[in-house]
């Protein structure tokens, strides 16, 4: 089996690190963005799953989320929305929503439960 990529989209560069740090750990490949923009030009990676910040500078969450679901090849891509400003929010488009600050065992536990095979 190859490696699941995940693509982390957050503006701020020491929550990037840590979740690279944390998904490396479990053997994830992991691409990273720093900005909405700069992860919709990431989506050629093809990630298997994303990890998204709200709050970004030049595009947020929402206007990303919005337009990589309008791409075909993304439409069915999960994604989890981490934000600070998460505490009882829903996001169309998201599989789940946490708030920061997260519990890193449940970040875990979401993206192996996304990604695990069918069946």
């Amino acid at each position: 089996m190859s490696e699941r990529c995940v693509l982390v989209v957050e503006d701020d560069p020491t929550i990037r690190e840590l979740y690279t740090l944390l998904l490396h750990d479990e053997g994830y490949h992991v691409e990273t963005a720093v900005d909405g923009q700069d992860g919709l030009d990431r989506l050629a990676c093809e990630p298997d799953l994303i990890l998204l910040d709200l709050m970004m500078p030049f595009m947020d969450g929402r206007e990303f989320l919005r337009r990589m679901r309008s791409r075909t090849e993304q439409a069915d891509t999960p994604v989890i929305v981490i934000s600070a400003a998460a505490e009882g929010l829903t996001v169309a488009g998201a599989q789940a929503v946490m708030q920061k600050p997260f519990d890193a065992q449940a970040l875990l536990r979401h993206v192996s439960g996304l990604l695990a095979p069918a069946g």
